[in-house]
């Protein structure tokens, strides 16, 4: 069912809390940040896009949620068909997962879309991906945490990947050659990191290990300061 009402949106931002309760991993956002995301005139993602959000419901209960997403922007610079979903939970029913993407498929189709991609919460200058491995490690920053029957749910329906977005975990102030090897070996599109930068004249905006990452990858770096 779309989400129509303000009500319905309490519903839309509050099933994950009900659904990853048990998930010691899961590190719940802060419901008025993704209020924030999804309400127009508060996020400026809307000035170039539209987001649609659905609700699976069985028995009175919220078993899944949904948002189909157009971005205009994305269209300016790629010229395709291509329409995006994000922000899907789902119980492990297969049922309520392909009524999810088929009602996200849908609402793309009315805007002329005959691709959809995602997840993308809303884009990808937000979380974004499906975790397939690494699920007994806590997420990042911009990285996104799920089940592991979420993998199985998108191949039942069809979904093929679109591409790897990997993350590494590493310490020390010595250059990270480990990271930019990785990031060759893998034909990585982006290296995403957290970034302290508190030292040095040299290194106000970048840490140490920022900065050596930026001056070697051999693709875009994007970097998240720390508050």
């Amino acid at each position: 069912m779309p989400v129509t009402d303000g009500r319905g949106l309490n519903r839309f931002i509050d099933y994950p809390y009900v659904l990853h309760r048990t998930d010691p991993l899961w590190v719940p956002p802060l419901r008025r940040d993704v209020r924030t995301i999804l309400t127009p005139g508060k996020n400026p993602f809307f000035d170039h896009g539209e987001i649609r959000c659905f609700l699976a419901m069985r028995d009175g209960r919220t078993v899944g949620r949904i948002a189909a997403i157009r971005n205009d922007e994305h269209q300016r610079v790629y010229h395709d068909k291509v329409g995006f979903y994000g922000f899907f939970e789902s119980i492990d029913d297969r049922a309520v997962a392909s009524a999810l993407f088929d009602a996200a498929a849908a609402w793309l189709r009315t805007r002329g879309f005959d691709t959809m991609r995602g997840p993308m919460n809303p884009s990808i200058n937000d979380e974004c991906g499906l975790l397939v491995d690494g699920f007994d490690t806590p997420p990042v920053i911009l990285m996104t945490h799920n089940p592991r029957y979420y993998v199985p749910l998108h191949e039942h329906y069809g979904f093929v990947k679109a591409k790897d977005l990997i993350a590494y975990e590493g310490a020390g102030s010595g250059p990270p050659e480990r990271i930019v090897r990785a990031a060759r070996s893998t034909r990585a599109d982006l290296i995403v990191l957290g970034t302290h930068g508190r030292t040095g004249l040299g290194r106000v905006f970048l840490g140490s290990v920022a900065a050596r990452v930026a001056t070697l990858a051999p693709c875009p770096v994007l970097t998240v300061r720390a508050r």
